[in-house]
């Protein structure tokens, strides 16, 4: 999507850069590819053309946010010159805590010699208004080359060889994959920022940088991790209840995790409206549901007094299926 980057002045000598120690246990591979030492001299480059640190506020990181533990992220065909082009990136996690992400190439059944695919990981998003960590937000990043994949991590200076035995990567028909386990990122939470960068040089000039992104640089996934899943929670109001009359039940609902939260927007909203007097079922004769509210009113029979008006109010969400709450109820009828 950036056809760019002239490095500045140097990189030869920059290529040239020992990788950090600490290889041994790395789950991907044994030797070290080109793009690490190249990557490792990125504090030195005197200018990002479009910088990863560009961070917003949350309220502006929602839209990429996603609302469940997978996300598509669609990118520009045909943008990446003669190097690898991202056409898409799927990224998961499960319950283990497993983060992966299969990245699609439009142009690269197998990887020629000069290639290189990174992804570059900020773990602490949401605190980069206060300070920023790593490069340019960068603390952890993948390279992959025809000789393999390894996982580096900013140490101040470069990214150096980082022990990662969850990780796990290969390529095969123009499709990268590669998972680790969160705890092997810091344990990041709630979302992780992250961007791929493409090169046919081995580095000497990025064409490419995905997918398409609306903050800057850092595209958004949600980390759904284990025992975070938000529940309802809510307070039931009844009016009065009159033979002959309206009755009108209200839920007042909000998120377990509504300060902090845990998960994206919850989607598929449904309200229901249960009542009976006696052995008749009541139907609803208004109902209405914003944010966090759900209304419920039914026309009481004549000549009911004296008998009571049962039932219950609830809202569910289809997205996630646990995102459910019902208020049951009873009132005597005057």
């Amino acid at each position: 999507m950036l056809r760019v980057l002239s490095w500045a002045a140097g990189m030869a000598a920059l290529a040239t850069v020992a990788l950090g120690s600490g290889s041994t246990g790395n789950a991907l591979a044994s030797s070290r590819p080109r793009s690490v030492a190249v990557r490792q001299s990125w504090s030195r480059v005197a200018q990002w053309p479009r910088p990863l640190a560009t961070h917003r506020s949350l309220d502006l990181l929602a839209p990429e946010r996603a609302s469940a533990n997978s996300q598509d992220y669609p990118d520009t065909s045909g943008d990446s010159g003669n190097a690898p082009d991202v056409t898409s990136i799927h990224v998961t996690n499960d319950d283990r805590g497993m983060l992966t992400f299969t990245i699609a190439l439009s142009n690269r059944p197998a990887l020629h010699e000069q290639d290189n695919i990174d992804i570059l990981f900020d773990v602490d998003l949401l605190n980069e208004a206060k300070k920023t960590t790593g490069f340019n937000g960068a603390d952890y990043a993948f390279f992959e080359d025809t000789t393999g994949g390894v996982v580096g991590r900013w140490n101040g200076s470069y990214f150096g060889a980082y022990p990662t035995p969850s990780s796990s990567s290969s390529f095969a028909n123009g499709v990268l994959t590669f998972s680790i386990n969160r705890r092997d990122l810091g344990n990041p939470a709630p979302i992780v920022g992250f961007v791929v960068l493409t090169s046919a040089d081995a580095g000497v000039t990025i064409d490419e940088d995905a997918p398409d992104s609306l903050l800057g640089g850092w595209s958004v996934f949600e980390i759904v991790a284990p025992g975070t899943t938000p529940t309802l929670g809510g307070k039931l109001a009844l009016g009065g209840a009159t033979s002959g009359a309206p009755f009108t039940a209200t839920l007042r609902f909000t998120r377990s995790d509504a300060a902090n939260p845990t998960w994206g927007p919850l989607v598929g909203k449904k309200s229901t409206c249960n009542a009976r007097v006696g052995g008749k079922v009541l139907h609803a004769t208004a109902r209405a549901s914003d944010g966090t509210t759900v209304r419920c009113t039914w026309l009481l029979p004549q000549g009911s007094a004296g008998e009571s008006v049962t039932g219950s109010i609830g809202v569910a969400f289809t997205s996630p299926p646990w995102a459910k709450l019902t208020r049951a109820f009873s009132r005597k009828i005057r």
